[in-house]
């Protein structure tokens, strides 16, 4: 009983947090000068048909943090329920309600400790005052907007609702797993996104601040008038 009060907010909590912060301590500024700056991420949008402006251009404005972190609650949810339920039925090869909820749960915890870090790093570039400004439309936006856009307009509710009309047994069982995996998830969604808000983001963001990435953004000059009427 001991072990298992120790080991499950290690594994749900503990375990995804060292995990957000090894990938933002290694990898903020390095992703942001070899994927973010450059445009490689072109074709992914134009083979996912995401509106893009190749005259859109970074710029480092004042650093801010959100005063409601529950927008970013639900997309952690989002994410780690979307994953699990697109997943499960693709990698569960036997069809039964406890099999499909250990597969469910572990994947879960993989979008937790791995999808999760990756979406933790626009809020990084978000919070420290990254923006990107288009020319085109006169419109600025934030890092990685398309992203958030493409994840979170999939149909989180759609697929969860789909993944248990495949669980076997009946309504019973499919209304009893999807409450168990609610209570079981969702808490450590919240717990870890709060933590990472508090503890974590306030340092990440002071370093990034300081990093080559954000010194390469200050020096940039950004022309904000309308290429139409330049007076």
């Amino acid at each position: 009983m001991l072990i298992g009060l120790i080991f499950v907010p290690v594994l749900l909590v503990l375990f995804p947090l060292g995990c957000w912060r090894t990938l933002l301590v290694i990898a903020a500024d390095r992703v942001f000068r070899l994927v973010i700056l450059p445009p490689h991420q072109d074709v992914l949008l134009r083979r996912f048909r995401v509106p893009f402006s190749t005259q859109s251009k970074y710029f480092l404005s004042s650093p801010s943090f959100p005063n409601n972190i529950l927008w970013r609650m639900l997309q952690t949810g989002s994410v780690v329920f979307l994953f699990a339920s697109t997943a499960t039925p693709l990698l569960a090869t036997i069809r039964t309600p406890t099999i499909e909820e250990d597969w469910f749960f572990g994947l879960a915890l993989v979008a937790l400790c791995l999808v999760m870090p990756l979406i933790a790093l626009l809020w990084l570039y978000e919070d420290s005052g990254v923006r990107a400004y288009n020319k085109e439309s006169g419109t600025v936006s934030k890092v990685g907007t398309w992203i958030q856009q493409f994840v979170f307009g999939t149909g989180v509710a759609t697929s969860f609702w789909k993944f248990t009309q495949t669980i076997q047994g009946g309504t019973i069982e499919q209304i009893s797993l999807a409450t168990i995996l609610f209570l079981i998830l969702i808490p450590p969604c919240l717990v870890v996104t709060v933590v990472f808000h508090r503890n974590l983001q306030p340092m990440f963001v002071k370093r990034f601040r300081m990093s080559s990435s954000s010194g390469f953004l200050a020096q940039r000059n950004v022309d904000f008038r309308d290429p139409e009427n330049p007076g």
